[in-house]
């Protein structure tokens, strides 16, 4: 029997509260309109002429994306949100090591400034002034073997910030930075709460002094937590993030090189890095792990490998890929999907991108979608249950979905400022 299709012409809104609410504790994504993927930019203009690679990292201050482009080279990028445009800042300096930026770097910022620590296991950490453009040579954090596979994370506790680093290099080393007196001190516990911190390890804080830790051990992919403010001097198991993705327990996957924490929106994201693409979502207050889908929606050709490859701001999670390309990635996790077409559901409707949806053949379960406007879109498809069903991009206006089956679907298609949400329903 033929497939008929209804394309449900009612502009949809943003379900704000559709995210917001408290996911169930066995699966923090059910329920949740999940997000979309936007490409920007791709990072462009760096001297070297060489893409984002080992110890590449962003961090989000002051309307910029500021990057360390790793790859063994001393380049420095900024990127402007509002205008989507990539323009070299400076060059990190070569320090007494004589060392470029490379596999181990991370990139933090105190909400007025942005620090990096250079890695390639050395202890040089640098203060990247954003007035000034210039970096300025900061105190060393002594760490035994240097930084290699490190991870930081500034945290405001009682008035005062600190920026906690570890060293990785397989050492469970890890120090504060004390932003008032400009001077490493002992962290309180005084050590990670595993023996060796391996590549992929990271670290990520709430801001009210909760700091969580990721690290492969034991067998698991290990997420631990502690609060500053106590002082209790003890690291708190929480549940590990999964091995592998619903569906996929033949590919197990544990966190390794450019696997990232980023709090965001009340829950902590991760990237497992390794070459992959998986992306996950943990619920503090549910102790509870569910999965996203693919970074970029599976539309990049490569997975996560670079340094601290996720970086929260005011529209979203923004992400590079690394792993020698110069990919530049938005995660809105708002999306731009409703849970009702009914008038009346609160949000901010969206732009006046024009969506058509026609059967390019019912017998084959093909289905043609139609847009206007300049410039490349993203399209993508999921089930009633928010689940990711297909994705794909398109310069020439027209998308084909093959095999769709018999149900209801959202479509949310995405191009730069632009984002409309239709839904649709094939019957039988």
């Amino acid at each position: 029997m033929q497939k008929r299709l209804i394309f449900t012409a009612a502009v949809f809104v943003l379900a704000v509260a559709a995210v917001a609410a408290v996911p169930p504790a066995d699966n923090p994504t059910e329920g949740m309109m999940l997000g979309t993927w936007t490409r920007l930019k791709d990072v462009n203009g760096q001297p070297s002429g060489k893409a984002v690679k080992g110890g590449g990292g962003i961090i989000v201050l002051g309307g910029k994306v500021y990057l360390v482009l790793g790859n063994n080279k001393p380049d420095f990028m900024k990127y402007s949100i509002a205008a989507n445009t990539w323009v070299f800042a400076c060059s990190i300096p070569l320090g007494p090591d004589k060392k470029k930026a490379k596999k181990g770097a991370w990139i933090v910022n105190d909400g007025q400034h942005v620090y990096v620590l250079k890695g390639g296991g050395t202890n040089e950490f640098f203060r990247y002034d954003t007035l000034a453009n210039s970096f300025e040579s900061y105190a060393s954090p002594d760490f035994t073997k240097g930084v290699k596979n490190g991870a930081a994370v500034c945290v405001e506790y009682a008035g005062k910030k600190y920026i906690y680093a570890l060293s990785g290099s397989n050492t469970n080393e890890w120090k504060r930075f004390n932003l008032e007196t400009r001077g490493w001190e002992p962290a309180s516990p005084a050590s990670l709460p595993v023996e060796k911190a391996k590549a992929g390890s990271g670290l990520t804080s709430d801001g009210a002094g909760n700091v969580f830790f990721i690290t492969y051990c034991d067998g698991e992919n290990r997420l631990f937590k502690t609060n500053i403010g106590t002082w209790t001097g003890s690291w708190t198991s929480a549940r590990s993030l999964p091995s592998a993705a619903p569906g996929m327990s033949s590919k197990r996957k544990k966190v390794k090189e450019g696997a990232c924490l980023e709090y965001y929106d009340g829950k902590v994201w991760a990237v497992k890095g390794g070459s992959t693409r998986e992306f996950w979502v943990y619920v503090p207050e549910r102790d509870s792990w569910g999965y996203v889908g693919e970074v970029a929606n599976g539309v990049s050709a490569e997975g996560i490998k670079c340094g601290r490859s996720l970086a929260a701001g005011t529209n979203g999670l923004y992400c590079i890929i690394g792993k020698n390309t110069n990919e530049f990635w938005l995660y809105n996790p708002a999306g731009i999907f409703a849970s009702s077409s009914e008038p009346g559901v609160t949000g901010r409707r969206m732009s006046s991108t024009q969506v058509q949806v026609t059967a390019a053949s019912h017998a084959a379960g093909l289905v043609q979608v139609h847009y206007s406007g300049k410039g490349q879109a993203l399209l993508t498809v999921r089930n009633c249950l928010g689940q990711h069903v297909w994705s794909g991009t398109s310069s020439s206006g027209t998308f084909i979905i093959p095999g769709l089956q018999p149900g209801s679907y959202f479509l949310g298609l995405t191009t730069l400022g632009h984002a409309e949400s239709r839904k649709l329903t094939i019957l039988r």
